[in-house]
C-alpha cells in the first residue's frame, strides 16, 4: 500500500521538518531536485511560477538547470521563492512576466502556479494561463499537484493538464479522486525529507496476494461458502444480468450461489444459469413478496448474501429488505434499491443490524443516505465516507472512477479501473464478486478491498481487448479469472 496525505498533513509536515532543524530553502531545493531527477530534460523547456513556495520550487528548478526560461504570473510572495528568483536572476537564468502567447514552441513546460494549498476554482490571468499551458503542445511537468486541482477531493475548474505530476514526501487523494486521475498522467512520489500522517492508503495488487492463496486439495465446495443473491422484479429483470451477478460469485470462488428472484422471472432467468442455483421466491406485480418463511429459505446456510440490485420498489420491498437487515446473521452487501430502503426508512436500521453489513453506494446513493447533495460527496468522498461507517459500524464502499473503501477507522482508495465500466450492469458484477468473496474470507474489509480491485482489474483487461466504447459489464466479467491470476502471480 501507499500512503495519502491531504494537504493539511503535508503542509504541517513541512512545518515540523523547518522546527526540527532543515532549512525550508533546503526543502524547496529538494523539491526541485526530484523534479530535475525525474524527467530528461531536452529541448527548450519554459517554467510557469506562481507567488507561492510551489513557484519557487519552479525558480529552484531553473536555478539548478541553468537553461530554462521562467514566466513569473506576479512576483513571488515568500521569502524563499525570491530568494531562488535572485539566483536565477544573478546566474543569468530568463526570467520574464507571463504575457499572452509566450508557452508556444516549447518542448516542455513545468507548471509551478499552485500547490497543494489550492482551494478555489481559479479565474482571470491565472485561468489564461493554465489554458495555453494545455494548448502549447508540450510535454507538461506538474509540481506537486496540476494547478487548479483540489488536493483533497480531486475536483477543479480550469486545470492544468500534466503528463507527469511530481509530488513530494506522498501521494494526495486529489491525484486519484474525481478528475485527478485525467488530470495528473504519471505520478512519481519523491522524498525530500519530510513524514507527515498518513490520511489514506491506495490499493496496490501485491496487497492482495494472501487472499488468493493455493487451495488445498483437500476441500469441496462447502469449504468456500454457501452464498445468495436476492435482487430483480418484472420491470428490471436482466435476467442476464441477475445470472451475471451469480456468475461472478463463482468466477471469484464461491463454492454455491443461490439467485433468489420473483417467480415471474424464474423462467427467463433460467436458461441463463448454468453452475449457480435458482431459488424462486413469491412476487406480487412483478415484485418480491414479503414472507419470512420463503425469505429465511434464501438466507439459510449462507454465509454472504448480496440483497438490492434491480429490485425496484414494490409493495413489499421495504418489508423483504428490512427483514434481511434485522434477521439475517452473515456478511450483508446491501446496494441499489436495498439502499433506496435504506434512505426511505432512515439509517438508524443500520444500528440494528444482526450481521456485518457492507454498503455499496454510487455519490448519488451515498448524498441520500447522508442527508447532503452530490456536490457534497463528491468534495470529500474519504471524508464523509469514513464518519458514516463509524456511525453505523459498517463497512462503506463508495463508487466512483476511484473507489473508498473505508471501516470507519482507516481509508483505502482503489485507482483500478477503467472508462469502459461506466455502464449498465457493472455494479450488479461487483455485488456479485463481493458477495462471492464474502462466503469463504473472514476478513470482510480485505474481501471488500479486493472485489473493488478485482472488478477494476478484470475490467482494464477487457477493455484492452474491446474498447472502452464496446465494453459491456459481461466483459468484466470473462476476465476475472485472468485477473485472479495475474494477482495470484
Amino acid at each position: 500500500m501507499k500512503k495519502l496525505v491531504y494537504a493539511k498533513s503535508a503542509l504541517e509536515a513541512d512545518k515540523k521538518a523547518i522546527k526540527n532543524g532543515t532549512a525550508s530553502i533546503l526543502l524547496m531545493e529538494r523539491a526541485a531536485r526530484s523534479m530535475l531527477d525525474s524527467y530528461h530534460f531536452e529541448g527548450r523547456t519554459a517554467i510557469v511560477c506562481g507567488v507561492g513556495n510551489n513557484g519557487g520550487d519552479g525558480y529552484a528548478l531553473a536555478y539548478l538547470l541553468r537553461r530554462a526560461d521562467v514566466y513569473y504570473l506576479a512576483p513571488p510572495l515568500t521569502d524563499d521563492a525570491r530568494y531562488y528568483m535572485n539566483k536565477c536572476v544573478d546566474n543569468g537564468v530568463f526570467v520574464n512576466e507571463y504575457t499572452a502567447g509566450c508557452l508556444h514552441g516549447y518542448d516542455t513546460i513545468v507548471d509551478c502556479i499552485f500547490g497543494v494549498g489550492l482551494n478555489r476554482p481559479e479565474e482571470g490571468k491565472t485561468a489564461e494561463v493554465i489554458r495555453e499551458i494545455n494548448s502549447a503542445g508540450a510535454y507538461v511537468i506538474s509540481a506537486d499537484i496540476p494547478s487548479g486541482l483540489f488536493a483533497d477531493s480531486g475536483l477543479c475548474g480550469e486545470c492544468v493538464k500534466a503528463d507527469m505530476t511530481v509530488t513530494f514526501a506522498a501521494l494526495k487523494p486529489g491525484h486519484f479522486l474525481n478528475d485527478g486521475l485525467d488530470k495528473c498522467g504519471e505520478v512519481k512520489v519523491c522524498d525530500i525529507g519530510t513524514s507527515s500522517e498518513c490520511d489514506g492508503y491506495i490499493i496496490e495488487k501485491e496487497d492482495l496476494k494472501s487472499l488468493f492463496a493455493e487451495r488445498k486439495r483437500n476441500c469441496n465446495k462447502g469449504t468456500y461458502g454457501y452464498v445468495s443473491i436476492i435482487g430483480g422484479c418484472e420491470r428490471y429483470g436482466g435476467a442476464a444480468k441477475l445470472a451475471n451477478m451469480a456468475a461472478s460469485a463463482m468466477r471469484v470462488g464461491a463454492g454455491v450461489v443461490r439467485l433468489a428472484v420473483g417467480r415471474s422471472l424464474s423462467a427467463s432467468v433460467s436458461p441463463y444459469l448454468l453452475e449457480s442455483t435458482l431459488y424462486p421466491m413469491p412476487d406480487k406485480d412483478g415484485y418480491i413478496s414479503f414472507d419470512p418463511v420463503v425469505i429465511n429459505g434464501a438466507l439459510e446456510g449462507t454465509r454472504a448474501v448480496s440483497v438490492g440490485m434491480g429490485m425496484g420498489h414494490g409493495e413489499d420491498t421495504d418489508k423483504v429488505v428490512s427483514y434481511v437487515i434485522g434477521n439475517y446473521t452473515g456478511r450483508l452487501v446491501l446496494d441499489a434499491d436495498a439502499l433506496n430502503v435504506v434512505s426511505r426508512i432512515g439509517c438508524d436500521i443500520l444500528r440494528n443490524a444482526k450481521g456485518r453489513i457492507v454498503i455499496t453506494p454510487h455519490p448519488g446513493e451515498f448524498a441520500r443516505l447522508c442527508s447532503c447533495t452530490v456536490a457534497d460527496v463528491l468534495s470529500d468522498p474519504m471524508g464523509l465516507a469514513k464518519a458514516f461507517a463509524k456511525e453505523y459500524n459498517i463497512i462503506v464502499l463508495l463508487k466512483g472512477c476511484t473507489t473508498v473503501i473505508t471501516d470507519g477507522e482507516a481509508v483505502y482508495l482503489c485507482d483500478r479501473g477503467c472508462a469502459g465500466q461506466a455502464t449498465a450492469g457493472s455494479g450488479d458484477v461487483l455485488s456479485g464478486v463481493l458477495c462471492g468473496l464474502l462466503g469463504y474470507t473472514d476478513d470482510i474489509l480485505a474481501a471488500t478491498i479486493a472485489g473493488a480491485y478485482l472488478c477494476g482489474e478484470a475490467a482494464c483487461l477487457a477493455q484492452a481487448v474491446v474498447g472502452e466504447y464496446s465494453m459491456i459489464a459481461s466483459d468484466t466479467l470473462s476476465r476475472l479469472p485472468e485477473a485472479i491470476l495475474n494477482i495470484q502471480k
